[in-house]
């Protein structure tokens, strides 16, 4: 009795701890009131100071909220709801259903390389056929799977790491599955002696080498993903041998309100969308124009501005282009009234007004 006390205060403390990390795992207290519902043990008096406790907590492990608990609070709810019509969410402008492709498929962020191998598939469809037997046994676990989904079905935000909510019922649920197949086919080898024939005789080196390679396999994993994560931080050179550039000589680059990144090159112009898990982004978030693919009409581009209405300007050793959706247009020298056609250098005005330095 001692120790159930004990567990059902340090579930109070540990909730606390939960919610200063982040208010989406507070997901949990859906399957907290399913098992309290069912006890119903617990006394009012109990529960209250059980908040109370959890409460507490949460402030003690939120710093940002010591000077102004109050106001903090408000701020920081209401940036969550603020957010999901934020830049990011509307540009990446997930569906609704998009939760349900993020738990079904490899997480994006995994890196697609040849010995990297998840399970992530494998666990939802064995994680859905055990929801009915894992009901059965532990009904919160499918009530929480089934109301975290619910939320992010409803929310507009869509990233892939919300749906970590989900993992831990349906991980349950795909055990109870695992299991319930296995003791099945211990039933059939004990009854009937199917597999008795098909059992292999594996010598101690199949052994061996099965382990050296599953060996190699994680170190390698594990040595890329710390290569990545050195990779994120500090200084890297990109260049036409790592990332997707099309020349090595980098005149100017410029960040657009988009998001993306402008590239002015000796070769034509690139536009990189920066993502965080690795230092360059997919192929797929690179596009690039050259006199051959495009109307630029110039390769070399030296300078970069993107107006207030989104169009991108380029400099070039030939005057001016202007790139306004997929229509390109080209302003001469003569055009501009320069003396000179090599634009180093451009600025926007408050006004709207474009400034070109020539050579």
């Amino acid at each position: 009795r001692k120790g159930r006390k004990r567990l059902f205060w340090l579930s109070a403390l540990t909730l606390g701890i939960t919610a200063a990390s982040k208010y989406t795992y507070l997901i949990v207290l859906v399957p907290l009131a399913v098992i309290l519902y069912q006890q119903r043990k617990t006394g009012w008096k109990s529960m209250f100071a059980y908040g109370l406790v959890a409460l507490a907590t949460f402030v003690l492990f939120d710093p940002t909220l010591w000077a102004d608990p109050i106001n903090r609070l408000a701020q920081s709810l209401t940036f969550h709801a603020g957010y999901t019509q934020s830049q990011d969410v509307l540009r990446a402008a997930y569906p609704w259903y998009q939760p349900v492709l993020w738990i079904l498929q490899t997480v994006p962020w995994h890196p697609k390389v040849f010995f990297f191998f998840t399970t992530d598939e494998i666990v939802f469809f064995f994680g859905l056929a055990g929801m009915y037997w894992e009901f059965k046994r532990r009904p919160w676990a499918p009530i929480w799977f089934a109301a975290g989904l619910l939320i992010l079905l409803a929310w507009e935000t869509k990233w892939p790491q919300y749906t970590l909510i989900l993992m831990v019922p349906l991980a349950l649920a795909a055990a109870t599955f695992m299991r319930r197949a296995w003791a099945w086919l211990v039933d059939r080898y004990n009854y009937w002696g199917v597999f008795e024939d098909l059992k292999p005789e594996v010598s101690r080196w199949v052994w061996i080498l099965v382990i050296v390679l599953a060996s190699g396999l994680t170190i390698a994993n594990v040595a890329y993903e710390i290569h990545m994560a050195i990779a994120r931080h500090g200084w890297m050179q990109l260049s036409t041998s790592n990332a997707p550039l099309v020349s090595d000589l980098v005149n100017d680059v410029f960040a657009g309100e988009d998001g993306r990144m402008a590239i002015a090159t000796n070769a034509g112009v690139s536009f990189w969308t920066p993502e965080a898990k690795v230092p360059w982004g997919e192929e797929s978030a690179v596009t690039t124009y050259t006199t051959g693919n495009s109307d630029l009409s110039d390769a070399r581009v030296l300078s970069i501005v993107q107006d207030h209405q989104g169009s991108w300007w380029f400099g070039t050793e030939n005057g001016i282009e202007r790139l306004q959706g997929a229509t390109w247009q080209a302003f001469s020298p003569a055009d501009l009234g320069l003396p000179q056609g090599s634009v180093q250098e451009m600025k926007l005005d408050g006004q709207n007004r474009l400034w070109a330095a020539t050579l």
